[in-house]
């Protein structure tokens, strides 16, 4: 039996999410080409009114493999937005990545 201290680490990345589509596509990318594959991914959108959350949900349809969920954000700004990220997160999650919009 495996232990968790023994386990891969997951990493929980947290991406803030505010009419992003300019850069988005690239930085959903930078996360598929990282050499650790044990992620998940939790966006929260604070209210976009580009394309941004359609590019992410196709995202989410492109990579099965990854645990992707997108979720309303608070519409209170980043600071906001950023907390109900962290609260959204498992507890059990090994790391935690704040990751912004256009990082």
């Amino acid at each position: 039996m495996e232990t968790k201290q023994s386990a891969v680490k997951e990493v929980t990345i947290l991406l803030a999410l505010y009419n992003g589509a300019i850069n988005i596509e690239a930085q959903l990318q930078s996360f598929i080409r990282q050499s650790h594959m044990h992620w998940s991914l939790i966006i929260s959108d604070d209210g976009s009114t580009d394309t941004g959350p359609d590019i992410i949900r196709q995202f989410c349809s492109d990579h099965p493999a990854h645990k992707i969920t997108l979720i309303e954000g608070p519409k209170q700004g980043f600071v906001k937005n950023f907390l109900s990220l962290i609260d959204a997160a498992d507890a059990d999650t090994d790391f935690i990545a704040l990751s912004d919009q256009d990082d």
